[in-house]
C-alpha cells in the first residue's frame, strides 16, 4: 500500500496527515524526487507523477506536470529507482541502467547534454517559432513579442512580471501565455522580475517589481509590484504637477534595464535613469526618469542587461 504526507505540487495543496492513495495497486518501489515520484509494482508496472519540466517522468517529453502516468520503458523487472532533481535513474534484473530528466550539466552519463546545441523552439498552438519577433531571456522568465505585435510570457511570476493579473505561484506559470494587456506592443525589455515595453505608439509601459522605484512610475507599489501595465513619465520640475511629458520611442537613442531600474539616452546625446540608485553615489532614488548629469555627448550602453548585477 502506499501513503502520502506533504505538498502536492501537482495541485499545489498542502497535505498534512497521511492519506491513502492509489489502494489498487501493489507496490515494490517507490521513490521521491523533487516534486515528482516513481515506482513500480510486483507486477512489473512503472508509473511516475509529479513535476516534468525536464521530462523526467520518462514520457520523452517535458510538461509543467502529470498527475499520474504509466510511461513504456521497456526495461522488465525493476530492481531499483533512484529520483533527484530533475533527473532519475531506473536499474532492472539485468543490471541495465536508464537514466532520463535533466542532463543541462551532463548529470546522465551520456555525454554533452543537448542543452548545449541551440534548437528551434516552438510554442504550438500558442505561438509558433516563425512569428517571434523578439525575445527576451532573464534569470526568471522569459519574454516574447510576436510580429503581430502581441506579447507572451513564462517563467517565475513573484512580482506579477508575466503581466498575467497578479503574483502568485502555479504550475501554468511555465506554460507560454499571452499578457493579460492585448495592446499593440512595439518593442520589450527585461531584466529579471522587471519588464518595460513600448507601444505601437511611442509610449514606454513598465510591470512587475517595484519595492525600490525600479519602474519609474512616480512611486513604490503597494504590494511591491506592478500587476499591470502602468505608463512611464519624465520628472517634472514643476513642483505643483505630478509628472513631466510621456516618455516617448522616437526621442530615445538606446534603452536598457539595469539591476533596480532603467536608463536610457536621448536622441540629443543626453542620459536619463530612473530606480533604485544612480546620484552621487549614494542611495538617492529617482522615481521617474530625470537628466543625469550635464553631458549631452552619451551614444550607447554595453552589457547592462548580460551581468544583471550592477
Amino acid at each position: 500500500d502506499s501513503w502520502i504526507s506533504g505538498v502536492n505540487y501537482s495541485y499545489v495543496i498542502p497535505v498534512n496527515s497521511m492519506q491513502k492513495v492509489w489502494d489498487e495497486i501493489e507496490w515494490d518501489i517507490v521513490s521521491l524526487g523533487y516534486k515528482f515520484g516513481m515506482g513500480s509494482t510486483i507486477n512489473g508496472e512503472f508509473y511516475s507523477w509529479g513535476r516534468n519540466l525536464s521530462s523526467q517522468l520518462g514520457l520523452g517529453k517535458p510538461s509543467t506536470f502529470v498527475k499520474f502516468t504509466s510511461p513504456k520503458i521497456y526495461m522488465g523487472e525493476i530492481q531499483n529507482i533512484t529520483t533527484g532533481d530533475q533527473q532519475a535513474g531506473i536499474i532492472n534484473i539485468d543490471g541495465k541502467l536508464r537514466m532520463v530528466g535533466s542532463n543541462d550539466q551532463g548529470q546522465l552519463g551520456t555525454g554533452a547534454p543537448d542543452f548545449n546545441i541551440p534548437k528551434q523552439l516552438d510554442w504550438e498552438p500558442e505561438i509558433t517559432s516563425d512569428v517571434i519577433k523578439e525575445v527576451k531571456v532573464t534569470k526568471t522568465e522569459t519574454q516574447i513579442l510576436s510580429k503581430n505585435n502581441s506579447l507572451w510570457a513564462y517563467g517565475e511570476n513573484n512580482y506579477a512580471q508575466l503581466g498575467r493579473g497578479g503574483a502568485f505561484t502555479v504550475a501554468e506559470n511555465f506554460s507560454v501565455q499571452e499578457i493579460q494587456d492585448k495592446s499593440n506592443w512595439d518593442e520589450i525589455f527585461a531584466i529579471s522580475e522587471t519588464v518595460y515595453a513600448f507601444k505601437q505608439n511611442g509610449t514606454l509601459w513598465a510591470w512587475g517589481r517595484n519595492d525600490e522605484y525600479q519602474l519609474g512610475t512616480g512611486s513604490i507599489s503597494e504590494n511591491g509590484f506592478e500587476k499591470d501595465p502602468v505608463q512611464i513619465f519624465y520628472h517634472s520640475k514643476d513642483p505643483n504637477t505630478p509628472n513631466g511629458g510621456p516618455v516617448l520611442k522616437s526621442q530615445i537613442l538606446d534603452f536598457s534595464p539595469v539591476n533596480g531600474g532603467f536608463a536610457f539616452i536621448n536622441t540629443d546625446g543626453e542620459l536619463f535613469a530612473a530606480g533604485a540608485n544612480f546620484y552621487t553615489g549614494k542611495w538617492f532614488p529617482l522615481p521617474r526618469p530625470r537628466k543625469i548629469g550635464i553631458d549631452s555627448d552619451w551614444s550607447k550602453f554595453h552589457d547592462f542587461i548580460g551581468s544583471e548585477i550592477n
